[in-house]
């Protein structure tokens, strides 16, 4: 059921942990110097789209969809949809790879990524932060 009915919706959603991530890498300065007023700078995505990006939408977006957002919602989503999440959530390795450097990030002791799986309490065998 929730592959029938909520695949497009969840895919979406973790989506945005791509763009952002896509975006970071490409460290862009979204200056508004040298557009006309009211134009929105075009970024040209992995996927060789060009789309716009509003700069306050996107400041907006980094400040919700953190490390901490993608290790409090891909940890239930990893235990409620078991295996079936590699083929709804596309990017389902990135997003746990983020989750993995939040719990890395409040636990000083698991410096080493390796250690991160099996030291997370209550997430249960489906999570994998490498997708392996």
């Amino acid at each position: 059921m929730v592959q029938q009915h909520l695949s497009e919706p969840v895919a979406t959603f973790f989506q945005v942990f791509s763009q952002l991530h896509e975006l970071r890498q490409q460290d862009l300065k979204l200056d508004p110097a040298g557009r006309g007023e009211g134009q929105l700078p075009q970024v040209v995505f992995s996927d060789g789209q060009q789309r716009p990006v509003d700069p306050a939408l996107l400041d907006e977006l980094q400040k919700v969809f953190t490390l901490e957002m993608a290790y409090t919602i891909y940890v239930p989503f990893s235990c409620l949809l078991g295996d079936i999440i590699r083929k709804i959530i596309p990017n389902h390795e990135l997003v746990g790879e983020l989750a993995a450097l939040y719990l890395e990030s409040i636990s000083p002791s698991s410096r080493n990524p390796a250690s991160v799986e099996p030291t997370m309490p209550g997430t249960g065998p489906e999570w994998d932060p490498h997708g392996g």
